[in-house]
C-alpha cells in the first residue's frame, strides 16, 4: 500500500477549513487501509470523500503528518519545513 498526498485547487470559501493550497490524502491500496492512517493523522471522518476516488481533505497540518507518517507527495506537493 502506498499513500499519496496531492495539491488541491479549491476556493477559499468552498470548503472551510479547506483553503486554496491545501491536499488531499489517497491510496493506491484499500479503503480500510486509507481509513486507518487518516485516523492515525488525526484526519477527520467528514473530511472524508468517496467521489471522484476515496480521498481525504487534508488542512495543512495534516498534511504535514501524512508526509511524516511516510504518505508520498504527488502532483507538486513539496515537504514543508517546521
Amino acid at each position: 500500500m502506498t499513500l499519496f498526498v496531492t495539491e488541491l485547487a479549491v476556493e477559499r470559501s468552498a470548503f472551510p477549513p479547506f483553503h486554496a493550497g491545501q491536499a488531499s490524502l489517497t491510496t493506491d491500496g484499500t479503503l480500510t487501509e486509507l481509513h486507518l492512517f487518516a485516523s492515525r493523522i488525526g484526519a477527520l471522518s467528514e473530511w472524508y470523500r468517496a467521489l471522484p476516488a476515496p480521498h481525504y481533505l487534508l488542512t495543512a497540518p495534516r498534511l504535514a503528518m501524512a508526509i511524516a507518517h511516510g504518505a508520498k507527495p504527488a502532483g507538486g506537493v513539496k515537504p514543508r519545513s517546521r
